[in-house]
Formats: structure tokens, sequence, C-alpha cells
């Protein structure tokens, strides 16, 4: 059923086949056939996204040559499911999916969040000079941030595999950043920054959104808990779940904890909600 998703178009696509190949790689006589599927599924995707354009053209034939369009839901997934399968030799191959969407289109380029995070899972020691980069001409600006959502996964990949708590810390204690703040206080989490355990209850009083709440009272949580830097099966970075915002304009229920708890809270159903 996995490889059947890579055949077809985003809004037909169900993840939980490619998710999936998690459970099934944990018979040994398995794993490795999952693996080599995984190397060469990202090709596929593109192949297939080339074929569709192709039929798409002949049809319309009306002189205009469409975009390739690769399936992101199922992109997305593959990243996720070779982050979660633990198996380092695909960090480098990720990593050259990363530098290949920079000239993607919108939906498709998000993923290089999806991307960071899935090198942070797999300890990336590689170069990532790409994802500095990008950061330090996103965010070095105090006045004129970008704070998108898939920036700030970057951020929190970019610290984890740096082991770089003083940038975080740094960052959260700029208030004049206010967007996306989640995935710092992940990091912060992640790193077991036990200092940041004042400017993280500071920052709490004064945030509106009931899931970043959330995020922050997690956070805390850990760091007054926590007795050292957790395991990568423990980080609070696995509690925002594997659906991306094109799933949930889908119509797919959110699986992201903090989302979900938010919403028990507040008795708002519509919390998190994506609308295209």
């Amino acid at each position: 059923m996995a490889q059947k998703q890579l055949t077809l178009q985003y809004y037909d696509t169900k993840t939980k086949h490619i998710y999936n190949l998690i459970n099934y790689a944990n018979f040994p006589e398995l794993r490795s056939g999952i693996i080599s599927f995984i190397e060469n599924s990202f090709d596929t995707l593109r192949k297939e996204a080339y074929n569709f354009k192709t039929e798409q053209d002949k049809i319309w034939n009306d002189g205009y040559e469409s975009s390739v369009m690769v399936n992101s839901v199922a992109f997305g997934a593959l990243v996720r499911t070779a982050g979660m399968l633990g198996e380092k030799r695909l960090a480098p191959l990720l990593y050259k999916e990363f530098l290949g969407l920079e000239e993607e289109f919108y939906e498709l380029n998000l993923e290089r969040g999806t991307l960071s995070i899935a090198l942070s899972i797999l300890s990336y020691e590689g170069d990532i000079k790409e994802i500095q980069d990008i950061l330090d001409d996103a965010v070095s600006n105090q006045y004129d941030i970008n704070e998108r959502e898939h920036i700030m996964k970057m951020f929190y990949a970019f610290c984890i595999l740096k082991k770089d708590k003083t940038r975080a810390l740094d960052y959260l204690s700029n208030y004049k950043r206010t967007e996306n703040l989640s995935f710092v206080a992940a990091a912060l989490a992640d790193l077991d920054v036990k200092n940041a355990l004042p400017i993280l209850r500071d920052r709490l009083n004064q945030l509106d959104c009931p899931i970043t709440k959330e995020v922050f009272l997690e956070a805390i949580y850990r760091l007054e808990v926590q007795t050292e830097i957790p395991d990568t099966q423990n980080r609070m970075i696995w509690m925002f779940g594997k659906r991306n915002d094109t799933e949930l304009a889908l119509g797919n229920d959110t699986d992201n904890i903090f989302t979900l708890r938010a919403i028990e809270k507040t008795g708002d159903s519509e919390l998190g909600i994506f609308y295209e």
C-alpha cells in the first residue's frame, strides 16, 4: 500500500500506509527492503509528478505547459518515516533532498522544515551550512524577522544538531520575536536548558494562543523534572504530531498533542484548523 501512495495526487494520499512501514521495519527480514524503498521513493515521486504533468498537458492541449507538482503530502510522510526509522544512513539523502527544494513550489518548499527535524532526529553529522545560511538571512534582523513555521522548524533542528543552547535562549529572550515560539521552547526543553525557566514562565504569561501556552507549559514541566538531556525517542518535538497543514486542510484531524490539549481546555474544536 505504501508504494501505491507514491502514484497518487496529494488529495488522495493516505499517509497511514506510509507510516505503517515503521512497524514493519521492526521485523529484521523486512527492514532492509523498507530502507531501500525510502531511498528510492523521492525519485519515484518526482517521476510520477512528471508523468502526471505530461498527461495533463496532453488533455488540455492549450499550449500552456503546466508545472511539475510533486505530492507534498506523501513527500512529508516519507521524510517523517525516514526520521522515525532511526536509520542514520538515510540522513545524507534527506539533506540532499533539503538542498533540492529551494526552487520547488510553495507546499513542497515548506517541507524543508520537516526535513530539518528529521535530520536532527537522525543526528546528522554532515555540513549544514545551507540551513545556517537560511536562518541567518531569516532571523538575524531583530526588526524585520521571518518567523514562518518551516523556518522555525529549521531553527529547532539547527539548535539540536549544533547543541546550541545559547542561540535558542537568546532568541526567546528577544521580546520582539512573537511568532512560532513553540519550536524555540521545544529546543530549550530538548537541550535541557535549565536557565531558560524564568524566561519561559515570563513569556507564558504574555501568550494569547492557547496552543502555544500548552507548548510552554510542557517545556516548563520538562525542564523542572528532567535530570539530563532527553534521548531522541523522548524529545518534546514528537508531540507536534505528523500531519501537515495540507492534510488538515483536507479534513484530517490533528494529531498535535498541544492542539488537542488546548481544545480540551477551551472547548474550541476549531483550534488549529488550517484554512487554505
